[in-house]
Parts: structure tokens; sequence; C-alpha cells
């Protein structure tokens, strides 16, 4: 759980300097770290935020990337 908590100290600051797409990366590193953990809720939590944000920059390949990630994922989190 130690790298979730320094990546969300770099999110917050991320978030402070107003970098979305920072934000976007940093939301699914989160998510990695929880997936790494077995921590699927949350991992698909952090990747459903970084997708929105993604989407809204219209970054696609971004998305596509997350998008696989939490398909991965959402299973294992009983979705």
């Amino acid at each position: 759980m130690r790298a979730a908590d320094w990546y969300g100290r770099a999110l917050a600051l991320r978030q402070s300097r107003d970098e979305p797409a920072a934000q976007a990366r940093l939301l699914a590193r989160i998510g990695e770290a929880h997936a790494a953990q077995h921590r699927y809720d949350e991992a698909v939590r952090e990747y459903r935020t970084a997708l929105a944000l993604l989407r809204r920059l219209g970054d696609e390949r971004g998305s596509a990337a997350v998008a696989a990630a939490l398909a991965r994922y959402a299973p294992a989190g009983g979705r």
C-alpha cells in the first residue's frame, strides 16, 4: 500500500497545480498499485476516475489503455 500512498501524494500536488493529464496518469498508477495488492475495488475506482478524466481530455490512446486495465480488474472486483 506504500506505493499507493506516494502516488496519492503526487496526485494531490498535481491537483493543486491543475495538471489534468498528470492526474490521469497518477490515477492509473494508483489503480495499478491497488491491483498489485489485490485490492480490486479500489483499483476499479481509480481506473474509472482516470478513464473519465482521459475521455474529458480527448486522450483516446490513454483511454484505451485504462479501459483495458479496467476490463481486466472489474470482474475481480465483483462487478
